[in-house]
């Protein structure tokens, strides 16, 4: 076996009467306005490609630094640049007033929406649970105390300048990546009419717990980017690991 060959993953791709499901739902914009989902990936305004991101609570400090990590390193100049038109967008799980928080706290320059029910991260077979993995992912450089102080710091933040207290999404929801590309040989309405073509998820990361998004090497990979620098605070040992492990599960 080729040491330097990236390892199986155990994420299951969404099937498509999952997908049918979760088009049909509502998500929540900054101003609490409902999209059909359906209509977030497939609409004019989405890329022929489109990466979702969907993350734990607003408040939770491993799903901020990673995104924060992947705002850093993935910046929209350069998915412009890609020869397919491809956009990345984030869905959290609570109240849409959060929305600019997060962005900001994140540098995250993509749209966000929420979904405070948690049907759609439910219809795409997210898990529910309190877990964190063994071996979290690197963009996670504080300790389980400096989080939990850090997420507790932000929530009182938030009441006492909005003064009032506005829902960061259930703790136990974990979320993942899920990637969409144009369906091959598409021959819907969309097609034929000169729209977007019918999409699919075709790889997909499924958190198994707190700490388990998927890396930056093979987000960039999926993507189509060129590799990563190793970030800051990241050693050279867990990147080496990083560079060769995978996640998510690509659909064949």
């Amino acid at each position: 076996m080729n040491q330097d060959a990236p390892t199986p993953t155990s994420s299951v791709l969404p099937d498509a009467q999952m997908l049918d499901t979760a088009a049909e739902l509502p998500v929540l914009d900054r101003d609490g306005k409902s999209h059909r989902f359906g209509d977030i990936y497939q609409g004019s305004t989405a890329g022929q490609k489109v990466m979702f991101f969907l993350i734990r609570h607003f408040f939770c400090p491993g799903c901020q630094a990673y995104i924060a990590q992947v705002a850093k390193s993935i910046k929209p100049e350069e998915l412009a640049a890609l020869p397919t038109s491809t956009s990345m967008i984030l869905i959290g799980c609570g109240a849409p007033a959060l929305i600019d928080f997060y962005a900001q706290v994140t540098g995250w320059p993509y749209p966000i929406y929420t979904d405070p029910t948690n049907k759609l991260q439910e219809a795409l077979g997210c898990k529910r649970n309190i877990a964190q993995i063994s071996t979290p992912g690197t963009y996670i450089q504080k300790s389980v105390p400096s989080m939990f102080l850090q997420s507790v710091g932000q929530l009182v933040s938030q009441v006492f300048k909005t003064y009032q207290f506005h829902y960061p999404g259930d703790g136990r929801v974990n979320g993942g990546e899920f990637f969409f590309q144009p369906t091959p040989n598409d021959n819907s309405d969309n097609a034929e009419s000169g729209k977007h073509p019918q999409k699919q998820i075709t790889w997909c990361n499924i958190m198994k717990g707190g700490g388990d998004h998927a890396e930056l090497p093979e987000l960039r990979e999926i993507l189509g980017l060129s590799p990563p620098e190793r970030p800051d605070g990241v050693s050279s040992e867990a990147w080496a690991k990083v560079l060769t492990e995978r996640k998510g599960t690509r659909r064949i």
